[in-house]
C-alpha cells in the first residue's frame, strides 16, 4: 500500500521535450533577419532561404539560425529544400508574385499560419481570401501613424521590444470559467484583448476565461513565459 504512494510522490514524470515551432522565411533581407533574431530561441526554430545570386553579406552575429542558399524561389526548389514543410511560412521576397505563389502553395500543403508580403490591393485581397496573413509596408506605415496619433501608448508597444504583445491560448481546464480578478497568477502581465471564436473582448475583472480563448498579453518575457506554461 505504501510503495505505490511513495512512487507516485517521488517519481517525477519527465516532461516530453517541447517541440519547437518551425518557421521558414522565404527571402532574406534585413527585415526578415531582424524578426528572426527577435524570436524566442526556446520556442521557435527559424530557417531562412535566399537565392545564392543575392550574395547578401551577413555578419557573423546574424548567423544564429540556418541560412539556406537556393537556386531560385520556384515551387520545385522550395519543395526540394523543404521550405514549405514548416509550422509557419513567411514569404518575404521583394516580388509579391513570388510571395503569393509560395504562400498559396504552403496553404495548400496544410500550413496553418502563412504570412506574405504584398502591396497591390488585388494581391492583398486575393491572399486574404485564402486565409493568408498579409503584410504591407504601406498599410503598416499608415496603421502605425494612425495608432501613434490616436493611441501613442499602444503604438509604443510595437516598437518597444520590452513591451511586446504575445498571444497565449487558454487550454487549462482548471481555469475554465475563472474571472480574471480571481486568477491566481499574472505577474506583471496585462491582458490587452481576448479573442473568443469570432468575438473580440476588452477584458475587465469580471471577465471569465474560457477554454480556447486566445489572450493578447503584454509584460516581461519571464512572466509571459510562466503564464504561457500555466495556461497552454
Amino acid at each position: 500500500m505504501i510503495f505505490p504512494l511513495l512512487f507516485k510522490k517521488l517519481f517525477v514524470k519527465p516532461k516530453e521535450e517541447d517541440k519547437k515551432i518551425a518557421i521558414s522565411f522565404i527571402g532574406t533581407n534585413q527585415f526578415a533577419l531582424s524578426a528572426a533574431r527577435e524570436l524566442d530561441e526556446q520556442r521557435y526554430d527559424a530557417t531562412l532561404y535566399h537565392i545564392q545570386q543575392e550574395k547578401m553579406e551577413l555578419p557573423l552575429s546574424d548567423r544564429v539560425f540556418p541560412i539556406v542558399d537556393i537556386e531560385d524561389y520556384s515551387l520545385p526548389t522550395l519543395e526540394k529544400h523543404k521550405a514549405l514543410a514548416a509550422d509557419i511560412v513567411v514569404a518575404w521576397t521583394g516580388n509579391e508574385k513570388v510571395n503569393a505563389a509560395a504562400a498559396l502553395a504552403a496553404k495548400e500543403r496544410g500550413v496553418e499560419l502563412v504570412l506574405a508580403l504584398a502591396e497591390t490591393p488585388i494581391q492583398v485581397e486575393r491572399l486574404k481570401k485564402e486565409g493568408i496573413e498579409v503584410m504591407s509596408f504601406l498599410l503598416s506605415s499608415t496603421s502605425m501613424l494612425k495608432a501613434s496619433i490616436e493611441s501613442p501608448r499602444v503604438a509604443r508597444m510595437f516598437i518597444n521590444k520590452d513591451a511586446t504583445l504575445h498571444e497565449i491560448t487558454m487550454n487549462n481546464n482548471e481555469y475554465d470559467g475563472i474571472p480574471l480578478r480571481r486568477f491566481p497568477f499574472m505577474g506583471d502581465c496585462i491582458i490587452v484583448r481576448i479573442f473568443r471564436e469570432n468575438e473580440s473582448i476588452v477584458p475587465h475583472g469580471d471577465t471569465k476565461l474560457h477554454k480556447g480563448d486566445r489572450l493578447i498579453v503584454t509584460g516581461s518575457n519571464e512572466y509571459v513565459a510562466e503564464l504561457r506554461e500555466l495556461l497552454e
